[in-house]
């Protein structure tokens, strides 16, 4: 007889991996910022701010008292949560005071709203089912509203007939960890986990679609992040020398 709660640990362990390799492909990015001596003006924190919120309401619909038997949820945007929590406060180190006031303040009452929600939901509800609902549809919407980046980028792909800028990797990635998500959320009977990562699922796998129609009509390297980085590195050398001439 097969163990359905055994292929759903499997599952779950295998879209923790993949998820909390997603989540750290930004380590790159600020990295560069923070060898470019604080160069974050490239980098848009409101991105970081609604990903740190996601991964929040999805830890807070895994938790035993909401939505019992969701440790391998716990750990994956826990991880999460505190990854982006990271980035925020490299961000914070070498942003503007007046990029600093917008973050923190959107930060700030983005957790008030939150922790209102989660008293009131507390609150009022009696059972699992009255309290995993109201996050269920949070994660849900939040969980959809994520992929838009990615799909302005499948319409670029579209436009352009280039993938330069969707690399096969990440699309793949993507997609694999929304089949195992889906597949975690099916053996669990779990619509509100279910949707949000069957969308990216779908999406994904329009992706790959895109990628083999036009990985050959790409040519340009229009998106190539270590030349730019290189490049931003080479400039800001140049200028430093230009100011230590113009000192001299």
């Amino acid at each position: 007889m097969v163990d359905h709660e055994l292929i759903r640990a499997v599952f779950g362990i295998i879209a923790n991996v993949i998820s909390i390799g997603l989540f750290a492909s930004a380590v790159p990015t600020f990295y560069r910022a923070v060898k470019r001596r604080g160069s974050v003006e490239d980098i848009n924190p409101y991105y970081y701010l609604a990903m740190t919120f996601n991964c929040l309401f999805f830890v807070l619909y895994g938790l035993p008292f909401i939505n019992p038997g969701n440790f391998l949820l716990l750990t994956a945007y826990g991880t999460g949560f505190i990854i982006h929590i990271a980035y925020l406060a490299i961000f914070l180190l070498y942003a503007s005071s007046r990029q600093r006031m917008y973050v923190v303040s959107v930060f700030l009452t983005g957790f008030l709203v939150i922790g209102l929600f989660f008293g009131l939901v507390i609150g009022l509800g009696h059972t699992f089912e009255s309290r995993s609902r109201p996050f269920g549809l949070v994660c849900i919407f939040i969980g959809s509203f994520m992929f838009l980046p990615r799909a302005r980028l499948t319409l670029q792909v579209m436009i352009t007939k280039s993938v330069e800028c969707m690399p096969f990797l990440i699309a793949l990635s993507d997609t694999l960890n929304g089949l195992c998500w889906c597949i975690y959320a099916a053996l669990g009977s779990d619509p509100y986990l279910m949707t949000p990562n069957g969308n990216g699922l779908a999406l994904g796998l329009y992706q790959l679609i895109l990628y083999c129609v036009y990985r050959s009509s790409s040519t340009s390297k229009v998106c190539d992040d270590e030349e730019l980085a290189e490049s931003a590195d080479k400039e800001l050398g140049q200028t430093e020398h230009d100011k230590e001439l113009a000192q001299a």
